[in-house]
């Protein structure tokens, strides 16, 4: 659960599948947006098929971190300072800089 002043959302990717003449339906998260109340950070978007995370910062700067595994996307919306754990943990990542 987001703590207090953390807006989270999902778009899910739908999709009927057919096995036997029966019908299933499965879905599966395929981007998440995390806004927060921070000094430094505006949002986050982790995209959960390439495992990439963008991040905004306050500075209006923005980057691309690659091959962020799931339960680190999990670690920064838990976290209770999204700046603190991404100069901590995430910064480590190997990334890009989006101009």
């Amino acid at each position: 659960m987001p703590r207090p002043g953390v807006l989270l959302t999902s778009i899910r990717f739908d999709s009927l599948l057919s096995t036997n003449f029966k019908l299933n339906t499965m879905s599966t998260i395929i981007k998440e947006d995390l806004i927060v109340e921070s000094s430094a950070i505006k949002y986050a978007t982790y995209y959960n098929r390439s495992k990439k995370l963008f991040v905004m910062f306050s500075n209006a700067h923005c980057y691309e971190y690659q091959d962020v595994d799931p339960h680190i996307w999990e670690g920064l919306r838990a976290s209770p300072s999204a700046g603190a754990f991404i100069n901590r943990i995430i910064k480590n990542y190997h990334f890009n800089k989006i101009v």
